[in-house]
């Protein structure tokens, strides 16, 4: 019977201890496969299979409108619901400053202008507390913008006839809180998630209105007239701006 070399035989020893070392390295409950996985989980990824980066959602550069429409009812709906308690303050502002301008009205025919927007600003407030407690976020939003448009042009309207009135020119320079109306309205409007459209529409009843005002009262609503105006487009491309500054960070 042939023997084996001596040198072979240590050989074979040694490949033995090698495979069942290598088999305790990767048996159950001793912690290989662990040790394994945290390896590949820590291995640098190959430069040919990089992480997805995240989706660009695609804007208008100006206007902030959404390419796809759907991420436009989303964000909308979004923005509705999130600026509730800011829309709050707003409206609460707006109520007690026409509230204040009919106290300090002239004439009761101009009492009873601004007492309409005083009614269309608390309508305003109650609905939007109504849309916030008890519709979910879409549908809130498309009823406020409506409800919202309606009191809107309701109240400008009735705001411009007042100037039509006797003694109406001659209590427009104590009006001094006009801006601060026309600032916060302008600030809600831009944050009712409308489109750029429709709240650039809207800001322009206000901005038309003032030549109009200035052309009925002359001198005497000068200043009132461009404040408003001025306050009015400082709120809404303030409140464009800071919507498009939040979308892209």
């Amino acid at each position: 019977m042939p023997r084996l070399p001596s040198g072979g035989s240590e050989s074979c020893d040694r490949d033995l201890e090698s495979v069942q070392a290598g088999h305790a390295a990767v048996a159950p409950g001793t912690g290989g496969a662990s040790n394994l996985a945290l390896l590949a989980r820590d291995a640098p990824r190959s430069d040919r299979h990089p992480a997805p980066a995240a989706p660009r959602i695609a804007m208008h550069p100006v206007t902030g409108r959404f390419a796809d429409p759907a991420h436009e009812s989303i964000f909308a709906a979004q923005l509705f619901r999130l600026a509730y308690p800011g829309h709050f303050l707003l409206m609460v502002l707006t109520l007690g400053v026409t509230v204040l301008i009919v106290i300090g009205a002239t004439t009761p025919d101009l009492k009873r202008t601004w007492l309409i927007g005083a009614i269309c600003a608390h309508l305003g407030l109650a609905g939007r507390v109504v849309l916030h407690r008890h519709f979910d976020s879409q549908r809130g939003q498309r009823l406020g913008s409506r409800a919202w448009s309606v009191l809107y042009l309701f109240g400008a309207l009735a705001n411009l006839a007042g100037y039509a009135l006797p003694g109406a020119c001659a209590s427009t320079e104590k009006l001094y809180l006009i801006p601060l109306l026309g600032l916060a309205i302008a600030l809600a409007n831009g944050t009712l998630g409308m489109g750029f459209a429709h709240k650039t529409a809207l800001i322009g009843v206000v901005v038309a209105a003032g030549p109009i005002v200035i052309g009925i009262c002359g001198e005497a609503a000068h200043a009132v007239a461009l404040c408003n105006m001025g306050a009015t487009l400082i709120g809404a491309v303030a409140s464009h701006m800071v919507l498009r500054v939040r979308v892209q960070g």
